[in-house]
């Protein structure tokens, strides 16, 4: 899929005049979550979406997926709270787009918000990957297992990234998560046994 051109991005994200935006401009919640939005709000939403979609050729989809992207590039910049604008605004035009509530995950968990918190996107990223009719997905498994290990959760990060390694068997991330899981449980041998898998991976 072809993407927005940034100078269209940097329009799109400037329609974000919404109250509720300045309610939570230091910390934005996923889907504005505790705001009780007033009338004035709701037709910003629809503003929004109608000018987004518009820029987009009409393309809903494509709106909501340019501003996944810039999500996803304000969390490799470290900048979580402008990640979770960017994929608040995608939510308004897709809100059952599973790689937005992947993105709040990701996000929550960089500026450290509670585990429950974090898990609980993931889990509705699932269920709308599987509501969808869509395969399962080894990167969001990968993705969350790395949470789980980072949060100190070893043995739940080990399930989740065998669970990845189950749906996709040559994904490295995966073995290298499992090399560090297993360092941290203290099992010698799986942890060879991935490091052999990954070192086999690596040279082709």
């Amino acid at each position: 899929m072809k993407f927005l051109f940034a100078p269209i991005l940097a329009i799109i994200l400037g329609f974000t005049s919404l109250q509720a935006h300045a309610q939570i401009s230091t910390r934005p919640a996923p889907m504005w979550e505790d705001y009780k939005k007033t009338a004035l709000d709701i037709q910003s939403d629809k503003d929004f979406v109608k000018q987004a979609t518009e820029l987009a050729g009409g393309d809903a989809a494509r709106a909501a997926a340019s501003l996944v992207q810039i999500g996803w590039q304000r969390i490799g910049e470290g900048d979580p709270n402008h990640a979770i604008r960017a994929f608040n605004q995608a939510w308004l035009i897709e809100a059952e787009n599973p790689s937005v509530f992947w993105g709040f995950a990701v996000a929550a968990h960089i500026r450290n918000d509670e585990l429950k918190i974090v898990s609980r996107w993931f889990n509705r990223t699932r269920q709308l990957i599987a509501l969808k009719g869509l395969p399962e997905n080894h990167r969001l498994e990968a993705d969350e297992a790395r949470v789980l290990a980072e949060r100190g959760e070893h043995e739940k990060a080990k399930a989740l990234f065998e669970k990845a390694l189950t749906i996709e068997p040559d994904y490295i991330p995966a073995h290298i998560g499992m090399i560090n899981v297993a360092g941290e449980l203290g099992d010698t041998e799986l942890k060879d046994k991935h490091q052999k898998l990954h070192d086999e991976l690596v040279k082709g």
